[in-house]
C-alpha cells in the first residue's frame, strides 16, 4: 500500500484520473457481467478513493458524478429498465451523496494524517534537541508541560514541566 501511494503521489492529476476511469469500468464490467442480487457499491468506493486522494477536490467530486451515473446505467442494462425515472433518479442522487462523503471523507483523513505525520516529525526533533541539552530550558514547544520528556532534569528551575514531575524525596 506504501509503495501505491508512493506511486499514486508523483503522478499527475490526469495520470491518476485516466487510472480511476479505468478502474471505474473494470468495476461497472464486473458489476453488469454478475448476478444482479450482489450489490457492488462497495467495489466502486476503490476508484472513487484512488480519484479523491491522488487527483484533488474538483476531480474527486466530478468523478462520483461520474461513478454514480454509471453505477445507475449498469442497473438499467444489467436488470433492466426502472419502472420510472424516479427510481433511476433517486438511485443516481443516493449513489452520488454517499460517493461525495466517502471521499469528503477521505480527503480530510488524509489532511489529517498528513499533519500528525508532520507533528510527530517536529516533535522527534524537539526530543533529540531537549535530549542533547539535558535542560528543560531548552522545552522547545508548550506541549512539553504535558507530556515532560522523561530523559530532561526539569529541576526546579520554573519550567511548567517541573510541576508535573513527581517530588524526589531526599534522604534524612
Amino acid at each position: 500500500v506504501v509503495r501505491i501511494s508512493a506511486f499514486l503521489e508523483r503522478r499527475s492529476p490526469t495520470l491518476v484520473a485516466a487510472l480511476g476511469i479505468t478502474l471505474l469500468a473494470a468495476v461497472a464490467s464486473l458489476d453488469y457481467h454478475l448476478d444482479y442480487r450482489l450489490s457492488f457499491f462497495i467495489f466502486y468506493l476503490i476508484p472513487i478513493a484512488v480519484i479523491s486522494l491522488y487527483a484533488g477536490n474538483a476531480a474527486s467530486v466530478s468523478f462520483c458524478a461520474l461513478a454514480a451515473g454509471v453505477m445507475t446505467l449498469t442497473a438499467h442494462f444489467s436488470v433492466g429498465p426502472f419502472p420510472d425515472g424516479l427510481t433511476a433518479a433517486w438511485n443516481t442522487v443516493a449513489n452520488f451523496a454517499a460517493c461525495v462523503v466517502v471521499a469528503y471523507l477521505l480527503r480530510r483523513l488524509k489532511t489529517h494524517l498528513a499533519l500528525i505525520d508532520n507533528l510527530q516529525r517536529n516533535r522527534l526533533i524537539d526530543h533529540a534537541a531537549a535530549a542533547l541539552v539535558g535542560t528543560c530550558q531548552q522545552c522547545f514547544q508548550a506541549l512539553e508541560a504535558e507530556r515532560p520528556i522523561p530523559s530532561i532534569a526539569h529541576g526546579d528551575s520554573g519550567c511548567p514541566a517541573a510541576l508535573n514531575e513527581p517530588r524526589r524525596r531526599t534522604p534524612a
